[in-house]
């Protein structure tokens, strides 16, 4: 049976001596404990106590490089200082980029529009943006996303600029009108180095075997820059 009807079965006087015993039992048990407890927190409090004191190491030793650090950084004219603070910005942007693209995969339009907000001078975002659309057959809007990232990426950027050209023509070329894709090219053309896009056209023609298309880029290359040997 449960305790109760032990109890009433063993009497009063020797269920009293139990309590007596277990009581005793009890206070042992919580006595250990409290010390213990005691001797953990003891342990903790040296060890913070230890801590304490070598992080004030620890800052005493940063102060000093802190204040070093300092006079080596009034010592550089203002162009020196000027560049070195343009670094650390675009250290920071990196870091914080690669933080952002590590941990979160866009799997959202809102989610994109994000990272592009976060990176908006980063071609690699805009693209990823662009083929997302296109794998849910948004053909359209990542037309538009090509012509936002255009607008949007610093002209500073040059090179971002070239890989959205480059994208929004291969785009043009998979899924628009031969129309449509002859205008991307003619403003591509005239908006950066003709060249750069003319040797891009002939490696998409071929690798889509458009050898005709190819051999038609390679004659507007050779008789634009007849006397550069690259081109031939």
């Amino acid at each position: 049976g449960d305790g109760r009807s032990n109890r009433s079965r063993w009497g009063d006087s020797d269920d009293e001596e139990d309590e007596s015993t277990d009581n005793n039992q009890t206070n042992m048990m919580f006595d250990n404990f409290d010390i213990k407890v005691k001797s953990i927190n003891e342990k903790l409090n040296n060890n913070n106590n230890n801590d304490d004191d070598s992080d004030s190491d620890d800052d005493s030793d940063s102060d000093s490089d802190d204040e070093e650090d300092e006079d080596d950084y009034d010592k550089l004219s203002g162009h020196k200082k000027k560049l070195l603070k343009e670094q650390k910005l675009k250290e920071i942007h990196d870091k914080e980029t690669e933080i952002m693209n590590a941990k979160q995969i866009p799997e959202t339009i809102n989610d994109f529009e994000r990272l592009i907000l976060s990176s908006p001078n980063n071609s690699h975002n805009w693209i990823k943006y662009m083929a997302f659309l296109i794998s849910i057959a948004e053909i359209q809007k990542a037309k538009l996303i090509c012509e936002r990232a255009l607008k949007r990426i610093n002209f500073k950027y040059e090179d971002e600029k070239l890989s959205i050209w480059i994208a929004y023509i291969n785009l043009e070329h998979n899924f628009g009108s031969k129309d449509s894709l002859n205008e991307v090219i003619s403003r591509a053309v005239s908006y950066n180095e003709p060249k750069d896009i003319y040797n891009r056209l002939i490696d998409m023609f071929v690798e889509s075997n458009e050898l005709d298309s190819a051999e038609d880029v390679c004659k507007r290359l050779i008789s634009k820059y007849k006397s550069s040997s690259s081109s031939w």
